[in-house]
């Protein structure tokens, strides 16, 4: 009986500590930093069916792509996938990334 108690506890750190690597690990890591989103980014995000992890993807994956001069802390990133370009916005907040704009356009060759 005494027993079944000492695994209880353990059962409940192990989830506890679960949870916990769940919360710690929630927003994706661009160079050791969280990526997080405004709200108008959010909705961006959402309009397309994208995520985080996408704009993670831009960012690793992807070639700069500014169209105008951004500050040194601003990062602007494209993709190309099929006959679309998928950009990403984001600004270096110290701690934490944070993606200001994403948007898909369509892509012609000239």
């Amino acid at each position: 009986n005494r027993d079944k108690g000492v695994g209880v506890e353990r059962f409940k750190y192990n989830i506890s500590f679960l949870i916990l690597e769940i919360f710690m690990n929630i927003f994706p890591k661009y160079q050791n930093k969280e990526i997080k989103a405004t709200k108008a980014a959010s909705n961006e995000l959402w309009q397309f069916k994208k995520d985080l992890y996408d704009v993670l993807e831009i960012l690793e994956e992807g070639y700069p792509c500014g169209s105008s001069k951004r500050k040194p802390n601003i990062i602007e990133n494209c993709v190309k996938k099929g006959n679309k370009i998928h950009k990403a916005v984001i600004v270096d907040c110290g701690n934490y990334w944070l993606v200001i704009h994403f948007g898909v356009f369509s892509y012609k060759k000239r």
